[in-house]
């Protein structure tokens, strides 16, 4: 169960930090300081799910016993 939840959260994070951070980069044409906030945000978040994919390929899982 904890190898299925890493790698859902771990690409959650990416792909909803790269929208927030598109996001952010509209809204800072309006709002420059919530469109950067929007960026700093988004960014943390697709580091902190780049770290868990990091995280899941050094993990000995359920996933690597089947490899040929």
């Amino acid at each position: 169960m904890r190898v299925q939840w890493i790698d859902a959260a771990a690409w959650l994070l990416i792909y909803g930090g790269l929208l927030a951070a598109v996001w952010g980069g509209f809204v800072a044409a309006r709002a420059q300081t919530l469109g950067l906030g929007f960026m700093l945000v988004g960014a943390a978040c697709t580091a902190a799910g780049v770290v868990l994919v990091i995280v899941r390929a050094r993990m000995e899982g359920p996933s690597r016993e089947n490899e040929p």
